[in-house]
């Protein structure tokens, strides 16, 4: 089984004769984590990096642990601040109760700038909604099929 990362990853789309088409996936950024279990904080770091994203965790015992233990290469993209919450997201990963989720959602909400989603792991976290989905179409018809033809001079 090879793992592969979805932040960056590029597709060819199938397309009509002359069209070539590609779909491409690019991280949100920095994303937050909260999170009480050394598990559950492990679980988001996984999702993030899997994503391609950083990952900033609220300041709690365990993503303090976590975070401590983490390999040289990985923990650069790992942080823990206790104002996580200030800082410019592109989504928040959440493990805990039902309630505590509630009061973030309003939290989040509150907040000035772009929506962020909440997102809850069920079981899993859902990473497509941790990275931008880019597609792209260049119409190759105009020079006979040959894109190469598009890039020579008059």
């Amino acid at each position: 089984c090879r793992a592969r990362r979805l932040g960056g990853l590029r597709l060819a789309l199938p397309g009509p004769t002359g069209e070539d088409d590609s779909l491409r996936f690019t991280a949100r950024g920095t994303i937050a984590g909260v999170a009480d279990s050394a598990a559950a904080v492990l679980h988001q770091v996984m999702a993030a990096l899997a994503s391609g994203n950083h990952l900033l965790l609220a300041d709690t015992a365990a993503a303090r642990k976590v975070q401590a233990a983490l390999p040289d290469t990985v923990r650069g993209q790992v942080r823990v601040d206790a104002a996580w919450f200030d800082k410019t997201l592109g989504a928040v990963l959440f493990d805990g109760s039902e309630t505590e989720a509630d009061a973030l959602r309003v939290r989040v909400a509150s907040r000035t700038g772009p929506i962020l989603q909440l997102l809850q792991p069920t079981p899993d976290y859902d990473l497509s909604r941790l990275v931008h989905e880019r597609t792209l179409s260049i119409n190759t018809a105009a020079a006979g099929g040959n894109a190469s033809l598009m890039a020579m001079g008059a």
